[in-house]
């Protein structure tokens, strides 16, 4: 008998005890709001009373109005009769108006409750997750608000506006634990410290716990033993809102949301205008793949961004990170589905924006972490410019080799030349200088020192480097040509530009140095930004140079003048040029000629035009050329 009514009031409501606990708890998230709740309540309830009125005013019209002819009140109950419609809408509007307030402030305070709450369960939870399709979502809500957090926040944690970047690992254990709570050990009394922006290298096979690593710092699991402290203090004393926010960290499985591609990089920084979102782009390498879009950054990605490619994805989290710009970077298989010619380029401007940053690299591509510092590398204050290479060999791609254990010495002031046929392997020498990739076997030299053990900042200072395809900042010329040295005065600006040949030039121009460049340098041809980015690396002043290809794609007046600039920076540098053209290096103090990753010759111009060989073949082949277009 007493179950009776119990089932009777399920059916009738629709409800179960449990929906209705749930909803009893909801109605918690109204409390802030209760007085605007009564307000809403008041203007319904008013409104519908509102509804009878036409009905007495009616009957007032015919009973006194038109029965007793009193004109004076049949206008006033006429006029009534017109109002009381708008001051129903009024009440409907504003009550509709509050109504919808209250719920969007309800459902934003519960979401973020949610999300606070979420963050605390740990990267265990989502392993182990199950979506429960058939369960509706207010119960799925509290199962997950009921859910206990596996990261705990004390109670006396600190907010944290910055960080130095320091971190430390002290005799860190950890293990992780499946659904039935058996463990696996990853970390059995782990230490080492990063100091403060400095870039490490996590490498290692699979398993090794490089990505445990990424993620014990922002405290997606926490350690079993021993401490992680960040600039000294426990990560664990921090409040886990503020210590994420000051780490970035981006994964191989990138997670976009299903909006357009400015939302989803706005995610970052809600306030970025839209340079900023041009700026960071361009840095990850997606700007121009974006601008060809219909839609361009309005462009909607779709659910997981499954309309991008992997690739597309990852650099699009890329320039979300360099938006974000948070303190220390985690970059876990960042750039796994990158190419090689694209991963470089990412990895070079990744190394220019974020130069400060205490950045830890986790890559299974050895070429990817070639920036990372090593602890104890030796500072390189002076450089006389001896550069040797060891018995290189490298490969993009295992399986293809791009060097093949290639030796030669270039001292201190001379210069050395490239030559050989397209892909024969010369860029790569060019890339290899300056540490854009690290040998896979053999070892490169500057004054008797492993590039690998130098400060990768101190090997940089002494390098200068000159592309076909120059890249200048939007900004003024001025700003460009201080790239090469932060604190140079006008007057060694302008010095460096006369050696470069661009001073009357730039002299002649309204704004003079001041003068905006474009984007990309687009005010100015292609000689020109040549020579700006000459001037650059003039005022850097480096030991060592790298030419590669500096001249191959200019028109005969513009490589005359870039040419002569090109002789005055060489003059007392030790300087490796890579050039198509034979001409321009016809006056080396020695020229390599490179096949298939091999140095099958060597010699100067004249040694080698007397022997039989490849060289003679490529000049003779240029020259007639040459004679054809002049005839």
């Amino acid at each position: 008998m007493g179950k009776r009514p119990q089932r009777r009031f399920k059916s009738i409501i629709g409800f179960s005890q449990e929906e209705i606990a749930h909803i009893a708890r909801a109605f918690a998230y109204l409390k802030p709001y209760k007085t605007i709740a009564v307000i809403i309540g008041l203007l319904t309830v008013a409104a519908s009373l509102v509804e009878l009125i036409p009905v007495y005013i009616q009957k007032q019209i015919i009973d006194q109005a038109i029965y007793h002819k009193n004109v004076k009140l049949l206008i006033a109950l006429s006029g009534t009769a017109i109002l009381v419609p708008v001051v129903q809408m009024v009440m409907e509007a504003v009550s509709g108006y509050l109504n919808t307030q209250v719920s969007l402030r309800m459902s934003q305070n519960a979401r973020q409750n949610l999300i606070d709450h979420i963050q605390k369960l740990g990267f265990s939870f989502y392993v182990y997750l199950k979506i429960k399709e058939q369960v509706p979502y207010l119960s799925r809500f509290f199962e997950y608000l009921d859910t206990e957090p596996e990261i705990k926040e004390k109670i006396s944690a600190k907010a944290v506006d910055s960080f130095q970047g320091d971190i430390r690992f002290d005799s860190v254990g950890f293990s992780y634990r499946n659904a039935e709570n058996n463990s696996t050990q990853v970390f059995d009394n782990l230490s080492l410290s990063i100091k403060a922006g400095s870039t490490a290298a996590l490498v290692g096979s699979s398993g090794a716990g490089k990505s445990t690593i990424a993620k014990l710092i922002p405290r997606f699991y926490d350690v079993d033993c021993g401490t992680i402290s960040i600039d000294g203090t426990d990560v664990r004393d921090y409040t886990l809102k503020s210590l994420r926010r000051r780490i970035g960290t981006v994964f191989q499985d990138t997670y976009l949301f299903n909006a357009t591609i400015r939302e989803n990089l706005l995610v970052a920084k809600d306030s970025a205008s839209d340079e900023e979102l041009e700026e960071a782009a361009k840095a990850a390498q997606i700007y121009d793949f974006i601008k060809q879009l219909p839609d361009g950054f309005d462009t909607l990605v779709g659910e997981r961004g499954i309309k991008l490619s992997g690739g597309q994805r990852q650099r699009m989290a890329i320039a979300r990170i360099l938006l974000y710009d948070p303190d220390i970077l985690i970059f876990d298989e960042a750039t796994a589905s990158l190419d090689s010619e694209t991963e470089i380029a990412v990895t070079r401007a990744m190394y220019e924006r974020l130069m400060g940053k205490t950045r830890i690299i986790i890559a299974h591509r050895l070429s990817t972490v070639i920036n990372a510092n090593i602890q104890d590398a030796v500072e390189m204050k002076e450089c006389y410019g001896e550069l040797q290479f060891r018995n290189v060999k490298f490969s993009y791609n295992a399986d293809i080799p791009v060097l093949e254990k290639i030796s030669f010495d270039i001292k201190s002031g001379h210069i050395v030349a490239l030559v050989g046929l397209s892909g024969s392997g010369k860029s790569t020498v060019a890339d290899l200088t300056p540490r854009f990739y690290d040998p896979d076997e053999g070892e490169i030299l500057l004054d008797g020192h492993n590039l690998r053990t130098l400060k990768l900042h101190d090997l940089r200072t002494h390098i200068g480097f000159v592309t076909q395809d120059t890249f200048l900042f939007n900004g003024t010329v001025a700003d460009n040509i201080r790239y090469g040295k932060a604190d140079a005065t006008p007057e060694e600006v302008i010095n460096a530009a006369k050696a470069a040949y661009i001073h009357d030039l730039i002299n002649s121009l309204p704004d003079k140095y001041d003068t905006e460049v474009g984007e990309r340098g687009t005010r100015f041809s292609g000689g020109q930004q040549q020579r700006i980015a000459i001037a650059r690396v003039i005022l850097m002043n480096p030991k060592v140079l790298v030419l590669d290809e500096a001249t191959s794609a200019l028109d005969v007046e513009s490589e005359k003048y870039i040419q002569m600039a090109l002789d005055k920076l060489m003059k007392g540098r030790t300087s490796l040029v890579i050039a198509h053209r034979l001409s321009t290096v016809m006056h080396a103090d020695e020229i390599l000629v490179l096949d298939s990753g091999c140095i099958v010759q060597c010699g100067t111009h004249d040694e080698l035009m007397h022997a039989d060989g490849p060289y003679k073949r490529i000049y003779l082949s240029q020259f007639e050329k040459y004679s054809e277009k002049k005839n």
